[in-house]
C-alpha cells in the first residue's frame, strides 16, 4: 500500500515556485549570479526539509534515478582523489560547478515532491518557470525597442559578441527553451484529447507560444535549436496519430495543419539563409578523412579543407563532426575521464596530439563522458532514461511531461555544449525534478 505523503503548506509550495521562476529567469543572463545563487540556496534548504518530511514515501524502486544521481556526486569525489587529471582545477570546480549542481539537485527534489499537491495557481507558476527564458527574451526585446536596453546588461541584447555586455550564447537557448517546447506539446496533447473550458483559446495560446519559441531560435540563428524543434514536432505528430488516432476529429486535423502552416515560413526563411544545410553532405565528408585533413586540431586557426565538391566551406559541419569522432575516440581511450566539466577535451587532446589547440568537443554527452568517464556518463544517462520511463507510465500532467522533456534534453545534449557555467546544473535539475514528481504523483 502506498504511504501517505507529506502535504506541504501552500505558501511553501508557492515560495518554491517563485524561486524556480527567479532561477530560470536569470540563469542565462550576465550579472545575475547573486540572485541565482540565492534561489539555489533557499530552494535547496526547502528541498532538504521536504525530503525529510517525505522520506517514508521513498522506496528503492521509485528512487533509483535519484540514487543514481547521488552516486554521481560520490563518483565525482572518488574521481578527484584517485583519477584526477588536473587536481587543482578539479578542486576549484567543487566550489563552482559542483556546488551549483548539488544545490540544483536538492532544490529540484523539493519542488518535484510538492508539485502533485500544488494548487492550480502554483502549477501555473511552475509552467511560468519553464517559460521564463522565453518571457524574459521578449521583455528584453520590448526594452530594446523602447531604447532602455543600455540601462543595465540585464536588458542588453547581445547574442553574437562575447566581448560586449549582455552576451548570451545562442546555444544557451537550446537548453532552456527546448524543455518549455516539450512541455507545450505535452499540454497540447492534453487539450486536444481532453475536456477543457475555453479549449480553442488554450490551443491558440499554446500554438502562439510554440511559434514564439521557434522565433527565438530564428532570431539568434540557433540552427541546432530549429533542428530540435522540428524533431520534437515530428515526434508529437507521430505520437498523436499513433496513440490517439481514435480520438482525432477533423477539427484536430485542422489544428495540426495550422501548426505546420504557422511554423513553415520561419523554417523556410531559416533554410534559405543557411546554405550549410544544402551543403551538409559535401562538408561532412572531409570530417572523416583524417589522413588528409587535420585542420580540426587547431579549430579554425588553420582554416578549413575544401568540401567534397571542391568549394570553400564555413567549417561548422566539418569541425563538429571531426570533434565528435575524435572526442569519442578519446573517451574510449580514457574511460575514467579527465575530471573537468569545463574543458576535459582540450587537455586529453593535447596529450595525444601535442600540436592541438582545442577546448570543447561541442557535444554535451561526449564532454560529460570525457569529464566524468563512462561511469559518470552512465549514471546520468541511467537517471535520465529511467526517469523518462517512469514518467511515461504516470497520469498526472507534470509527471507525464517528464518523459517529453527529458527525451528532448537527451536529444539537445547530442550537440549542445554542456561544459558551461549553468547548463549541467539545469540538466540535473530537470532529471531530479521529474523523478521526484513521479514519486508523489498518481
Amino acid at each position: 500500500m502506498r504511504t501517505v505523503h507529506y502535504n506541504p503548506p501552500n505558501w511553501l509550495i508557492s515560495l518554491n515556485c517563485y524561486l524556480f521562476i527567479a532561477m530560470t529567469s536569470v540563469s542565462i543572463l550576465q550579472s545575475t549570479i547573486f540572485l541565482r545563487n540565492f534561489t539555489l540556496i533557499v530552494g535547496a534548504l526547502i528541498g532538504v526539509y521536504l525530503i525529510y518530511k517525505n522520506h517514508r514515501n521513498f522506496s528503492i524502486r521509485n528512487t533509483l534515478p535519484l540514487l543514481a544521481l547521488a552516486l554521481l556526486f560520490l563518483w565525482v569525489l572518488i574521481h578527484y582523489f584517485f583519477f584526477a587529471g588536473d587536481p587543482a582545477a578539479q578542486f576549484k570546480e567543487f566550489s563552482s560547478v559542483w556546488k551549483r549542481v548539488f544545490l540544483s539537485f536538492l532544490f529540484a527534489i523539493g519542488l518535484g515532491l510538492s508539485t502533485p499537491d500544488a494548487s492550480k495557481a502554483n502549477k501555473i507558476l511552475i509552467g511560468i518557470g519553464f517559460a521564463a527564458t522565453v518571457i524574459v527574451f521578449y521583455f528584453r526585446q520590448i526594452f530594446a525597442m523602447l531604447g532602455l536596453d543600455a540601462l543595465t546588461p540585464f536588458f542588453s541584447l547581445n547574442y553574437f559578441d562575447p566581448g560586449l555586455a549582455g552576451y548570451v550564447p545562442k546555444y544557451y537557448f537550446s537548453i532552456f527553451v527546448i524543455p518549455f517546447i516539450a512541455l507545450l506539446y505535452c499540454y497540447l496533447v492534453d487539450i486536444l484529447i481532453g475536456k477543457y473550458r475555453h479549449r480553442l483559446l488554450l490551443i491558440l495560446i499554446t500554438l502562439l507560444s510554440l511559434v514564439g519559441s521557434l522565433y527565438i531560435f530564428y532570431v539568434v540563428n540557433n540552427k541546432n535549436g530549429i533542428l530540435y524543434f522540428l524533431v520534437i514536432s515530428m515526434g508529437f505528430l507521430l505520437y498523436l496519430i499513433k496513440t490517439k488516432r481514435n480520438r482525432i476529429t477533423p477539427k484536430i486535423y485542422l489544428i495540426i495543419f495550422s501548426i505546420l502552416l504557422a511554423i513553415s515560413p520561419l523554417i523556410y526563411l531559416h533554410i534559405k539563409s543557411q546554405p550549410m544545410w544544402a551543403n551538409f553532405i559535401s562538408e561532412a565528408k572531409p570530417a572523416f578523412d583524417f589522413k588528409n585533413n587535420d585542420h580540426w586540431k587547431l579549430s579554425s586557426d588553420k582554416g578549413f579543407p575544401l568540401s567534397a565538391l571542391g568549394n570553400p566551406m564555413n567549417g561548422t559541419t566539418y569541425l563538429r563532426l571531426a570533434w565528435a569522432v575524435k572526442g569519442s575516440e578519446l573517451l574510449l581511450e580514457n574511460p575514467l575521464g579527465y575530471g573537468l566539466v569545463i574543458n576535459s577535451f582540450g587537455p586529453l587532446a593535447k596529450r595525444k596530439w601535442p600540436d592541438s589547440n582545442l577546448n570543447h568537443a561541442h557535444s554535451g554527452w561526449i564532454d560529460v563522458g570525457l569529464a566524468l568517464g563512462i561511469p559518470g556518463l552512465g549514471l546520468i544517462l541511467y537517471s535520465l532514461l529511467g526517469t523518462a520511463l517512469i514518467c511515461a507510465r504516470k497520469n498526472s500532467f507534470f509527471a507525464k511531461a517528464g518523459a517529453w522533456v527529458l527525451l528532448s534534453m537527451a536529444l539537445v545534449f547530442i550537440s549542445a555544449e554542456v561544459a558551461e557555467r549553468i547548463l549541467l546544473d539545469y540538466l540535473i535539475f530537470l532529471i531530479a525534478f521529474f523523478s521526484a514528481t513521479s514519486i508523489n504523483s498518481d
